[in-house]
């Protein structure tokens, strides 16, 4: 588990990782991790609940002006000027990171839930559900499961 804590990490930074931010996991992808290492056991279980709190730790103490560590770096900005930070510049930081921030949670979403979908095996083609002739498809499945069938 350590070990694949550590690549996982490497790969974030390396310029040579397929790591992208479609691959990351919002609410969705936890819960189906979460039942995933649930099936493993509960030493397992237990280790990625671990490793997810570090990782929201580490996240909230990040100076983006909704999180904790946008509190603090606000906090430092008044502290070194002596005097609070104008309202105007506050509440505009929050309403940008907080759209930035919602708006990644339904991007990774989308992708959760596509990837639970193929997981539990739904949407596993690639042609469209709803095409808009089914002749070119069903000969398309019948060649390709013809010669199976021959055998």
């Amino acid at each position: 588990m350590a070990n694949t804590m550590k690549m996982t990490l490497v790969a974030l930074v390396s310029q040579k990782s397929d790591v992208k931010v479609r691959n990351m996991s919002g609410p969705v992808g936890i819960v189906h991790g979460l039942t995933a290492m649930a099936r493993y056991g509960w030493i397992d279980l237990v280790w990625f609940l671990a490793l997810i709190n570090v990782n929201l730790a580490i996240f909230n103490v990040l100076p983006i002006p909704v999180l904790d560590g946008g509190h603090m770096l606000f906090a430092t900005i008044s502290k070194i000027t002596g005097r609070p930070l104008p309202r105007k510049i506050m509440e505009g930081a929050y309403t940008a990171c907080i759209v930035m921030l919602l708006s990644f949670v339904i991007y990774v979403s989308f992708f959760d839930v596509k990837r639970v979908g193929q997981d539990i095996g739904i949407g596993q083609g690639e042609e469209p559900e709803a095409a808009p002739a089914a002749t070119p498809v069903v000969e398309k499945v019948k060649a390709i499961e013809a010669p199976e069938s021959a055998e």
